[in-house]
């Protein structure tokens, strides 16, 4: 059985938000600047832990990552960066 959690990211980064991974749901593709996006993610009950990856225009990737015990971490690399998990992992906050 699956856990709804309903996410909003307000996009103020000045450039469009471009959706490059998602293990999970089906959030929005684009997310236009200044636009706000709402959308459901259904998390599987086997899964211990979601991530979105959106690319800022030409220079960032931007990570969201969660947990099922409701831990977020959000993380910058730059594009030509590969994303470094562990360093994602131990960002994690309890309450965000």
């Amino acid at each position: 059985m699956a856990s709804i959690v309903t996410t909003t990211i307000t996009n103020g980064a000045g450039q469009n938000l471009v959706l490059r991974l998602s293990n999970d749901g089906n959030p929005p593709p684009t997310i236009k600047n200044t636009q706000t996006a709402t959308f459901p993610l259904a998390v599987p009950a086997n899964y211990v832990n979601g991530a979105l990856v959106y690319e800022v225009g030409n220079s960032l990737k931007w990570i969201l990552f969660w947990t099922t015990d409701n831990q977020v971490s959000t993380k910058m690399f730059k594009i030509s960066d590969s994303i470094d998990w562990k360093q994602v992992a131990n960002n994690l906050k309890s309450g965000r």
